[in-house]
């Protein structure tokens, strides 16, 4: 069927918690009740199981009451993002970044990152720093600057033209990066020594995943 958009129903925006309560037969009422076949709800991320066990509280107008963000739990706030493998390193990214706050002196972990680079190979051009650090040479060459400013890198030419840029660590940076990283390294064998193998091996898989998605992309 044909919406006035020129596209089916199942193309534009809905909203899955129309679709779900529709599964559930919470839609009844007026010219806007829909009989959803299971492929459809396929279609839109549903599953079966969702249909039959998920039951949103229906307003007059068949939506989804809202939610009370003052009291609800981070569960309910979260709702069906939290079934995302996306979101869901997301928010092992933060939760990661909030755990090593307290021993970064400051710092955040992709300036640590850069420092561990520069560490291992002496000195990086900024192409070579973005690519390692998943950024684009825009970014990379900012974060350098603002570390630069605070005196943790150095930049200098290099080649027949000198005009190739290449980046090390500071006196200061060596410093620095000394002592994050001697707590990094605690911590992170604390770490995998509380997770099962399998775990560990998992993670990475999944993150290489991403990794391979994105350069497919």
């Amino acid at each position: 069927m044909a919406s006035p958009h020129g596209k089916s129903p199942w193309d534009r925006d809905e909203t899955r918690a129309r679709v779900r309560a529709a599964a559930t037969g919470g839609i009844a009422r007026g010219p806007k009740a829909l009989t959803v076949p299971a492929e459809k709800l396929a279609s839109v991320g549903i599953n079966t199981w969702d249909a039959k066990y998920s039951r949103p509280k229906l307003s007059c107008c068949g939506m989804p009451e809202p939610i009370d963000d003052r009291s609800a739990s981070t569960e309910a706030l979260r709702g069906d993002l939290a079934d995302l493998p996306c979101f869901q390193l997301y928010v092992g990214w933060r939760r990661a970044q909030q755990v090593y706050r307290p021993m970064l002196q400051g710092q955040n972990p992709q300036r640590v990152y850069l420092m561990h680079l520069l560490d291992d190979h002496q000195e990086l051009g900024v192409t070579g720093l973005a690519r390692a650090l998943v950024l684009d040479v825009g970014s990379a060459s900012g974060l350098i600057s603002r570390m630069e400013k605070e005196g943790l890198v150095e930049r200098h030419r290099k080649g027949r033209n000198r005009v190739e840029v290449r980046v090390r660590l500071s006196r200061k940076g060596k410093a620095l990066y000394r002592k994050l990283a001697g707590a990094i390294e605690v911590f992170d064998r604390e770490l995998v020594a509380s997770m099962k193998p399998s775990d560990v091996r998992g993670l990475q898989r999944v993150v290489k995943r991403f990794e391979d998605l994105s350069d497919e992309a």
